[in-house]
């Protein structure tokens, strides 16, 4: 999960689903906070309860599972697509 900020939306959205049971991963590339301070915070917190922090691409990494299927396969291609516009060819590309 995510939210629009790191240490509001998204920290306390991910605290109570993890005390209700749910296995929680918090996509930190997709929140942010205007406070480097309470960003790390709310970083250290999550871990510290238990919650999965991660990347969008890491969560893609794990949603393919292999990529050699038809869906690791669009899979990697949104990866090569993603850090070919942000970051130029990596050779990812199917």
């Amino acid at each position: 999960m995510s939210g629009t900020t790191t240490d509001g939306c998204l920290l306390y959205t991910a605290l109570n689903a993890k005390r209700a049971g749910y296995a929680v991963h918090a996509v930190l590339d997709a929140a942010g906070s205007a406070f480097p301070d309470s960003e790390y915070a709310a970083r250290v917190r999550m871990a510290q309860e238990g919650i999965i922090v991660t990347a969008t691409d890491t969560v893609i990494g794990e949603l393919a599972v292999d990529w050699a299927t038809p869906k690791g396969a669009a899979l990697r291609q949104i990866l090569a697509e993603t850090f070919q516009q942000t970051l130029g060819e990596f050779g990812l590309s199917a």
